[in-house]
């Protein structure tokens, strides 16, 4: 599934989606599994006709919705499986978010957003809560993802579907994207476990841990590899993020009105 998400977006140059984690080549990979034990509201999709252990990211935000990214929502359909705290949920129903027609252009990216409706309500995993506020610029946020993974120096070279955290700083906010940098040992920005989503488990989120209550900030959506000639999760990379709390009032009505 990840090889037909980077069809998909072929046309648009140095775009990838937003995948599994890519860290500090100078750090134990241990700290990076450790670290996504923390956030067990990070759900994992399924899709029945596929080859690949799994097929997307999203975030649990109340007991039977997920958040995702539109490009991921695009490719599930009902009856496909969701994975978290060792068990499996049914689909139910995808709802994107309006005007959504698919990625073309950069400007898609902005609202790159989705939300997955489950059968049964998931009992025993507190949601992650949806962050609202508008000061995203410079927070130090944690990533989390699963799949193809590697450093800042090879850049995403293997698949052990194994989960693993990042932490990476807000670089930008721009309009309803936040953007991250991938920095590099030495860098001022840095942090201590550095990272980058990888290609292919876009959807996933982006977690601010404040006073004990998890935040979902960002849902992965892609990477532009411009700044880097082209090397996909390497040092110096940007990520895009659609912006949680642009689209708040909407998956709020959403999960509401149904």
């Amino acid at each position: 599934m990840r090889r037909m998400f980077l069809a998909a977006l072929s046309l648009i140059a140095f775009w990838t989606p937003a995948g599994a984690i890519v860290m500090r080549h100078d750090r134990e990979e241990q700290a990076y599994i450790d670290l996504a034990k923390k956030f067990p509201a990070t759900v994992v999709f399924h899709i029945a006709k596929s080859d690949f252990a799994m097929d997307g990211m999203g975030t649990l935000i109340a007991p039977r919705w997920v958040l995702t990214a539109g490009h991921i929502a695009d490719v599930l359909t009902p009856g496909d499986k969701v994975e978290l705290g060792g068990k499996t949920y049914e689909v139910e129903a995808l709802i994107q978010y309006p005007n959504w027609k698919g990625v073309t252009s950069w400007e898609d990216v902005k609202r790159d957003i989705a939300l997955v409706r489950l059968r049964t309500a998931v009992k025993g995993i507190k949601p992650a809560r949806l962050y609202t506020g508008t000061d995203e610029a410079g927070m130090a946020l944690t990533i989390v993802g699963m799949g193809r993974h590697g450093t800042g120096l090879t850049g995403p070279v293997s698949d052990d579907t194994i989960m693993r955290a990042a932490t990476n700083r807000v670089f930008k906010v721009d309009g309803t994207e936040i953007v991250f940098r991938f920095d590099a040992p030495g860098d001022p920005d840095v942090t201590e476990l550095e990272g980058v989503s990888g290609d292919g488990d876009s959807g996933g989120p982006a977690y601010l841990e404040r006073d004990g209550t998890i935040y979902v900030v960002g849902v992965g959506s892609a990477q532009d590899a411009k700044p880097v000639d082209k090397k996909l999760g390497h040092y110096g990379v940007l990520e895009l993020y659609p912006r949680v709390s642009s689209f708040a009032p909407w998956i709020r009505a959403t999960l509401k009105s149904r």
